[in-house]
């Protein structure tokens, strides 16, 4: 039975699917592939350190697109899983960030086999939130596709994401008495000493404008030293978060972890997601994208980064492109409406006309 992308969502974001639930993230896929399932779909399922996906598809995944939609949500109440709708608005977590995107992706890809697709897929990942890495980055390295689009919540056709890098810092010092500390070595002194050069390897701004928003950045996400106020710290530990605009910035920044005098490893490095927006079907896309919405449909940045990014690194072109939306992350988290079947018109359409120049 087909629901409508409205109510299907409203059933998605019911599911508990927060990264410590893995019975809820389990159950989410096992809705969907039932959902899926029809004449002449292909079913695949995939796991890894207990994190589920799905890849269904018809004919050959690498003759057509790849709808790429995960199933994971940031922390939340348990009453942000009871979706409620206000005018034009859905309300829950996940509603927004994807939820909705799955449900117009799942109808879309239905619609495109129903109606003679040869080639298509879709992949409901479970690890989004996390990286990534499990999920999509697995599925990059076993499957082909010539395009491959993600439903997240956008205002604009997004072709360019910045790259991310964590780093974990870990100082070392010699434990005193507060009253003594020439005895001692502070290990605080040093990881914010560390943490000082490396914001002078990031460029400055006052993000007074969208064009200087485009930089490279660093955020100090988490620190922690010491075990007592009367006592010279011992130990210290940051993890910093910097978003790369360009490469140069990404090799100074090394550069710099390398001489600040402190033990680091990188928790993550990911490339940017990169396409290029002249190419024959991001043109294509966009083209459907704003008929199917009735609006110009601008090519656009994102400070962020998505799963798009495992599968533009091999070369294959791809877009990240959904519904409105507002507070994702956040409570007041919600979806606009009347984009959902419109989205998934696009997706169907395009999807066709993939597959039929395969």
């Amino acid at each position: 039975m087909k629901l409508s992308s409205l109510e299907l969502t409203k059933r998605l974001v019911r599911f508990k699917t927060m990264k410590e639930n893995p019975t809820e993230l389990a159950k989410a896929v096992d809705y969907c592939t039932r959902y899926l399932k029809g004449p002449g779909i292909v079913i695949r399922h995939f796991e890894k350190d207990g994190k589920p996906a799905l890849l269904a598809y018809e004919g050959s995944p690498s003759k057509g697109m790849l709808m790429l939609c995960h199933l994971d949500v940031v922390e939340a109440l348990e009453s942000d899983f009871a979706p409620s709708q206000r005018g034009n608005w859905l309300y829950g977590r996940g509603a927004a960030d994807m939820k909705a995107g799955c449900a117009a992706a799942m109808n879309a890809f239905k619609r495109a086999c129903a109606e003679g697709c040869e080639n298509v897929s879709i992949a409901l990942t479970s690890d989004e939130e996390l990286g990534g890495f499990k999920g999509a980055g697995e599925l990059a390295k076993k499957i082909k596709c010539r395009f491959v689009a993600a439903p997240e919540p956008t205002e604009g056709a997004v072709v360019e994401e910045k790259g991310v890098m964590w780093a974990e810092l870990r100082a070392k010092g010699k434990a005193a008495h507060a009253s003594r500390p020439w005895l001692g070595e502070n290990a605080i002194d040093k990881l914010t000493h560390a943490i000082e050069q490396l914001r002078k390897a990031v460029p400055k701004s006052d993000y007074s404008s969208e064009a200087k928003r485009w930089i490279s950045t660093m955020n100090v996400g988490y620190i922690n030293g010491g075990d007592a106020t009367n006592k010279v710290a011992d130990n210290a530990v940051a993890r910093l978060d910097f978003r790369f605009a360009n490469e140069k910035d990404r090799k100074r920044v090394m550069n710099a972890l390398a001489n600040t005098g402190v033990y680091y490893r990188l928790l993550e490095n990911e490339p940017p997601m990169t396409s290029d927006g002249k190419n024959p079907l991001i043109k294509l896309f966009v083209k459907i994208a704003g008929k199917s919405l009735g609006r110009k449909i601008a090519l656009v940045k994102e400070h962020g980064a998505s799963d798009v990014r495992f599968f533009t690194a091999k070369g294959i072109p791809g877009v990240v492109f959904g519904p409105r939306n507002l507070n994702i992350h956040s409570a007041g988290e919600r979806v606009f409406v009347p984009d959902l079947p419109k989205i998934e018109a696009l997706y169907c359409e395009f999807a066709k006309k993939v597959s039929a120049n395969s």
